[in-house]
């Protein structure tokens, strides 16, 4: 057709249509997709959909300032009159009632979310209308008879319907015991048993054994004493260790232990529900049986390895323990014979003169110990609440304070459940106040039957372990966040040295005179206090099992740290401070004695709260794989220095120098790790949590399946509880419990079980050293 378009002409324009159809789409839709920059979306316009720019943002600087003014001491005081005000004592109604409490607390202070769990576990208590009796009996006849519960100092105090548990010593079986034979054994260490062995032939076979608190675990002190033969154990507060040595004066005249005053505490050595020991007491928890013989014999013997453990010498020799107190009618009937102790042995009971003891010198007079204890299963609750991550929301910041106390428990634990309650409120009115929200999720921990022997926390990390071991970051536990004035002290593990320093120097001096010297931050007075090694430096003191860090660290592996305000070491040379898990920890002693306007509680938890947002919101976590290996190799050298001679004289030269090598090559990972991670790029989400997930893990590398010997509870080699003080942490303690006092140990496979410890720990050490390697190159050799 004339004028006409030809086939091939359409054609081209059908191709040419297509093609620029498909460039138009093309260009619509990679354009289409770029947004405006806002602040959920990173800064060079490269957009994850409904992920926040916070993913390549690090700690806005502002929200530490921002924490640090938002913090109240009137609320501090506030939650202690709350928390303090009555006994709270684990298992009983007031356990859940607080726990109800501190939930809608939480939820009103605008936490996510909260729950509470409960867990039926067995506890102890004495017997109603029965109480744990000391008696004296000459002829068959009574001539004294400890005092049944403290004496009311101050009327305020005690309300008409508190319920308040007598002097007693969880979890020591019911009996009666009696003996002409009493044993003065200072502190009950195991030095002080050795030394009377050795060096004065005491047997204590059938003896009853007094002993005064302090220095070590008071479960301890117990399991030695029954090793050696013992019937029973009087624990008693000697006024050397919890009076002033310059006045007479006491609650509720000042913060010294007056003489009617008792500790109470625990004896169990198993953490948790010794019923489901390793495993939650859950519904449908499998339980041992729970009868007394069974409990304190095959139990504990067959789960924890220990032949010579404290409840199979419970069951064999019907042994028991109670304390008494130190006043001075009781003391005039402690007419031991014997002679004469050392001077460090002597306390300070007025009119007394120490002696070791043994018989009676009056033939008719004898000791009684009477023990009402039964154990019982009870409910008690945890309390957890969520502030959940804006960035990495399955990283835990776990953090925690126990609840349950012996009696008011104003120090212990109420000072630091304060503390709790004023650090989430101050971090949620922050969020409110400047739309900010942690990178991590805050997990905020309420622990009960803490006193018990750890139940609350045990049990949740037991619940729990798997999904805690692969994604909680740290612990930082508060248990009792203010016992003296003079300084700040943390517990820590060595990864956390550089942030409690950091967050120390943050915090005003809350002591006039500290400042007029020129200590204006809490980091200052502490190092002037507690100077380590290095004069630069504050000490800081390894993390032991005294509360509940110790399944999170000792079990699992995961650092943590615990901060609180303390005494003059040098100036009081106490083991506690003296009201301890007495009657008389009182609000009015935190509230006009101790700390009036907790100003020095502020401090603690100003502190407390900037480690909480340091650790919850850093892009790359304030832990310090270089701190870390110092600590070994210095910890590691002590060790050699002191045994080193003995273990090269008995063929473990070799075991030394591969120890050693060890040790070196992970100082040589680190440093490398370290050089890696100054240049990395922090736009990158990717490196970012490869670096973390790094520092996060680099402590579990120390877990040993296997556990410590005869303790296979807990898993952590490098650092785990003493096995001759719960209370303090040792370093490598599968190494140096084994080289304790070797050279009077008669097993002939001591050195061989030296040896393997030796072995298991080089080989962790190399472990920990592969897991800092470049991620495609973790076998690297040279």
């Amino acid at each position: 057709m004339a004028g006409g378009w030809s086939t091939t002409k359409v054609a081209i324009l059908g191709v040419t249509v297509f093609a620029l159809s498909l460039t138009i789409g093309v260009l619509a839709g990679y354009f289409g997709r770029r947004v405006p920059e806002t602040a959920n979306s990173s800064p060079d316009g490269v957009v994850l959909t409904g992920v926040t720019a916070k993913i390549i943002s690090d700690a806005d600087p502002r929200i530490s300032k921002l924490l640090l003014n938002e913090i109240s001491a009137e609320n501090i005081r506030q939650n202690l009159k709350d928390y303090a005000s009555h006994p709270h004592l684990a298992g009983t109604p007031a356990d859940l009632q607080q726990a109800e409490h501190l939930k809608q607390t939480w939820l009103e202070q605008g936490l996510d979310r909260v729950d509470i769990l409960g867990y039926d576990v067995l506890l102890s208590y004495p017997k109603d209308g029965d109480p744990n009796i000391i008696s004296l009996v000459k002829a068959g006849t009574t001539v004294f008879e400890s005092q049944r519960e403290e004496k009311e100092l101050r009327p305020e105090d005690i309300h008409p319907e508190d319920k308040i548990v007598p002097p007693f010593n969880a979890y020591s079986p019911a009996g009666d015991v009696e003996s002409n034979r009493l044993i003065y054994a200072n502190y009950g260490r195991e030095e002080d048993f050795h030394w009377l062995s050795v060096n004065k032939s005491v047997n204590f076979t059938d003896a009853i054994v007094l002993a005064r608190y302090g220095k070590i675990f008071r479960s301890n002190k117990v399991k030695l004493a029954a090793e050696l033969g013992a019937k029973a154990v009087i624990l008693y507060s000697d006024p050397h260790d919890y009076t002033s040595p310059t006045d007479n004066s006491s609650y509720p005249n000042s913060w010294w232990l007056p003489s009617t005053g008792v500790q109470r505490g625990t004896v169990k050595r198993v953490d948790g529900d010794p019923t489901t020991y390793l495993y939650p007491s859950l519904d449908s928890a499998y339980r041992e049986d729970a009868s007394p013989i069974y409990l304190r014999f095959q139990l504990i013997q067959s789960a924890m390895e220990m032949l010579n453990s404290f409840y199979t010498y419970l069951a064999k020799s019907k042994m028991v323990l109670v304390k008494d107190l130190y006043s001075p009618s009781f003391a005039c009937y402690i007419r031991l014979g014997g002679e004469e102790v050392p001077e460090s042995w002597r306390g300070s009971i007025p009119g007394v003169t120490y002696r070791f003891g043994g018989e009676f010198p009056e033939s008719d007079l004898k000791v009684k110990v009477h023990i009402t204890t039964h154990n019982v299963r009870r409910k008690t609750y945890n309390v957890i609440g969520y502030i959940d991550g804006a960035v990495e929301p399955d990283r835990y910041v776990v953090v925690g304070n126990h609840r349950d106390g012996w009696v008011y428990g104003s120090v212990d634990p109420s000072s630091a459940t304060a503390v709790m309650i004023e650090a989430s409120r101050a971090l949620t009115s922050v969020m409110k106040s400047s739309n900010w929200r942690p990178r991590r999720t805050i997990v905020f921990c309420s622990w009960g039957a803490e006193e018990h022997g750890l139940v609350g926390s045990t049990e949740f990390t037991e619940h729990f372990s798997k999904i805690l071991g692969q994604k909680a970051v740290a612990y930082l536990n508060a248990d009792i966040a203010l016992e003296g004035t003079d300084f700040m002290r943390f517990k820590a593990s060595p990864m956390f040295y550089p942030a409690v320093m950091a967050a120390a120097k943050k915090i005003p001096n809350p002591n006039p005179a500290e400042v007029a010297a020129g200590r204006t931050t809490a980091f200052d007075t502490w190092l002037y206090h507690i100077p380590s090694d290095d004069p630069t430096k504050p000490r800081v003191f390894a993390v032991g099992s005294g509360s509940d860090y110790s399944s999170f660290l000792n079990v699992l592996g995961i650092p943590c740290l615990e901060p609180r305000y303390t005494w003059n070491y040098d100036k009081w040379k106490i083991s506690s401070y003296p009201m301890y898990h007495s009657v008389y920890e009182t609000f009015f002693l935190m509230d006009n004695i101790t700390d009036p306007g907790f100003k020095y509680s502020k401090a603690v938890t100003q502190v407390w709260a900037e480690l909480v947002r340091d650790v919850s919101d850093a892009m790359i976590l304030p832990l310090d794989a270089k701190s870390l290996s110092d600590y070994i190799s210095v910890e590691s050298k002590k060790i050699f220095s002191k045994y080193g001679d003995s273990m090269r004289a008995n063929n473990l030269t070799s075991d030394i120098e591969y120890f050693n090598e060890a040790v070196t090559q992970l100082q040589k990972d680190v440093d490398d790790f370290v050089a890696s991670t100054s240049q990395i790029n922090k736009d990158n989400p990717y490196a970012v949590r490869e670096v973390n997930d790094k520092l996060m893990n680099l402590h579990r590398n120390f877990l040993d399946p296997q556990g410590l010997p005869g303790r296979p509870i807990y898993k952590n080699i490098l650092s785990s509880p003493s096995q001759f003080n719960s209370y303090a942490g040792a370093v490598f303690p599968g190494i140096t419990d084994s080289l304790h006092r070797i050279e009077i140990n008669t097993d002939p496979d001591k050195w061989k079980k030296v040896q393997k410890n030796m072995s298991i720990a080089t080989y962790l050490i190399g472990s920990a050293a592969s897991s800092l390697r470049k991620s495609t190159h973790f076998t690297r050799t040279e």
